[in-house]
């Protein structure tokens, strides 16, 4: 996190997308709330109607991921593919190493999917 003077706090950036995001036991949970600064923002009651018009403003950006998904793995498709044969997965870090890249992405789909129903559960008014 970081704020410059006179500013906004900021948080970022964004890491380990694939790995917290795209786990079962993570789909029907915020992730790091337990952070202190995290904890604070969300749970302070303060927030609540900032983080409601946020979630709102931005959930149909969200919700079209799925179609940006569809069109990057079709853009990706045959390189990815052969990728995956020359330098096929050793690592179980995401769960997805044995997996073809057609299931990979419809597994990863799927787990955006409900992590969005989630958060909409959450913050849709």
């Amino acid at each position: 996190m970081w704020k410059d003077r006179g500013g906004k706090m900021h948080a970022g950036p964004v890491w380990d997308f694939d790995y917290f995001t795209f786990q079962p036991y993570y789909n029907y949970s915020l992730i790091n709330t337990n952070a202190v600064w995290n904890d604070r923002i969300i749970n302070d009651a303060a927030n609540g109607p900032a983080i409601l018009r946020r979630w709102n403003d931005s959930r149909e950006k969200y919700k079209d991921i799925i179609q940006e998904i569809d069109r990057q793995y079709e853009a990706i498709r045959e390189s990815a593919e052969y990728n995956a044969t020359l330098w096929p997965l050793s690592m179980n870090i995401n769960r997805d190493d044995a997996l073809s890249v057609k299931d990979a992405v419809a597994r990863m789909k799927g787990y955006y999917e409900t992590k969005f129903n989630y958060m909409d559960g959450l913050y849709k008014y």
